[in-house]
């Protein structure tokens, strides 16, 4: 059964559309012409269901990044079995990023080995393990276990999530389907943000191990993706898969034969050496340029120390409460994204975001380095600018740099080296949301506070002339399209 929904984006046949252009609703009647119509918008309700699954990995990934900032003060203000001094909190924000980085290099493998859909499946059941070794934690050594174990599932998770999606789903419709992954992401912010609100940093990890269990329980009634059984020679069951999520009505024969075509002219699994060659070192090379300019840009910092942050700023509100309300932002930001990404492209939101989040950045360093000097001038003036600043910056963050990349990822990339290219890609941003999170205070301590904002604000700069120069538009464009770019 397929819904009708018009994407607002004309496609044409050469792109991958899979309309029938021999469209006629009057020689049809009741529901076959609802399907139809349906297939003819090239949307179908099975294929945007399986995409809201596969997000509830991204969802799980946010809730894994964001556990930290309540959880972590609350740890010091409850009866507890142990305190955590300054040092303890940053390892509690960061440890997850080196289970990361394990999970996103293995998760290449599982992918290619196993498929899509399974290597989605390896990883829920341990991330809900590793959240109830969280909430039982009787110490701060047991707490950095449960945290490196989730954040490994977070890196097995994400790329697998972000390739499932993307090769699921239509071209006219892809970029909403993996945006609606970022609003997932952004809604596991806000989901930690509300609940951290409520619940003491223990119960906290009950509730964030509900996601990915229900994902275990979903996931298993999706199909493999089509791309990945024709790539594996399984053609009966690739017709299958499509027919399933295009719908009965849809002749899938074009959509089959260009996808085998792409794999024949690509040949087989890409090695790891032919990441060195050119037509992959250069999407490559894009694809950590862009993970490096998101985690750089100061939000990993928010996501991981938004309640301290608040907390030194001074403002009235209460500090959690005003995290909730960046949460909301931030998923009002990835739906705004969903609804241009394919009309607007990639590009120019990025450069608009680069440009916002500089600002935003600069705004929030000047109130820190005005609240050194003039403490009573900040406070009393402008204790609404760290709020506000950082607000905007959510918001523009989550329009671009936090879909962009990971939709890249899946973009530029064959479907033979997709699997490696992720594990990287994952890795490689692991590698940065550490950095960051880790060395926040040390740096801090060294340049202060507004030092810090001030050197993201230039990692926003940067952002804008390596996007201008570098990054190719993919908007509108299928797979097999983008996989001869770089040619």
């Amino acid at each position: 059964m397929v819904v009708a929904m018009d994407s607002g984006v004309p496609t044409s046949p050469g792109e991958g559309d899979l309309r029938n252009t021999n469209f006629k609703p009057e020689s049809v009647s009741g529901v076959q012409a609802f399907e139809q119509q349906s297939v003819h918008m090239g949307f179908t309700t099975k294929a945007f269901m399986a995409s809201l699954v596969a997000c509830l990995g991204a969802m799980s990934a946010g809730i894994v990044m964001t556990y930290a900032s309540p959880a972590v003060p609350n740890m010091n203000s409850q009866p507890n079995p142990f305190r955590v001094n300054k040092e303890q909190q940053s390892w509690i924000g960061s440890i997850n990023s080196l289970g990361a980085l394990f999970g996103a290099l293995l998760s290449g493998f599982l992918m290619d080995f196993f498929g899509r859909k399974l290597g989605i499946m390896l990883a829920v059941v341990p991330f809900v393990c590793g959240w109830i070794v969280v909430a039982g934690s009787p110490s701060v050594a047991v707490l950095y276990v449960g945290r490196l174990i989730t954040g490994f599932c977070k890196g097995l998770l994400v790329g697998a999530s972000h390739v499932y999606i993307a090769e699921i789903s239509p071209a006219s419709q892809r970029g909403m389907m993996l945006t609606a992954a970022s609003v997932a992401n952004v809604l596991g912010n806000f989901y930690v943000y509300c609940f951290g609100f409520l619940l003491p940093w223990n119960w906290l990890a009950v509730v964030c191990a509900v996601v990915p269990a229900t994902m275990a329980c979903l996931i298993a009634f999706t199909p493999e993706t089509p791309r990945y059984l024709l790539l594996k020679e399984r053609r009966f069951e690739a017709e299958e898969s499509l027919r399933w999520l295009r719908g009965p009505l849809c002749n899938i024969d074009a959509e089959i034969e260009e996808i085998e075509n792409s794999i024949r002219e690509l040949g087989d699994r890409a090695k790891l050496k032919e990441f060195f060659e050119p037509h992959l070192l250069k999407p490559l090379l894009i694809i950590l340029g862009l993970f490096t300019i998101q985690e750089f840009s100061g939000n990993s910092i928010f996501r991981v120390y938004t309640v301290s942050i608040f907390q030194s700023a001074g403002n009235s509100m209460n500090a959690n409460m005003q995290s909730i309300v960046l949460g909301a932002v931030g998923v009002l930001g990835t739906l705004v994204s969903s609804v241009t990404i394919d009309r607007v492209g990639r590009r120019v939101l990025l450069v608009a975001s680069s440009v916002s989040m500089a600002l935003c950045m600069t705004a929030t360093g000047v109130y820190f380095k005005l609240k050194e000097v003039d403490p009573s001038y900040a406070n009393e003036r402008l204790s609404w600018l760290p709020l506000v600043s950082l607000v905007v910056n959510n918001f523009s963050f989550a329009v671009a740099y936090d879909p962009i990349p990971w939709m890249i990822t899946s973009e530029l990339l064959p479907t033979r080296a997709r699997g490696i290219g992720n594990s990287i890609g994952g890795a490689w941003q692991g590698i940065c949301f550490f950095v960051v999170t880790k060395f926040f205070q040390d740096l801090s301590d060294v340049i202060h506070i507004f030092g810090s904002f001030w050197v993201c604000a230039s990692v926003c700069v940067v952002g804008v002339f390596f996007v201008l120069l570098a990054v190719p538009e993919t908007k509108r464009r299928t797979l097999e399209n983008l996989e001869n770019v770089f040619k």
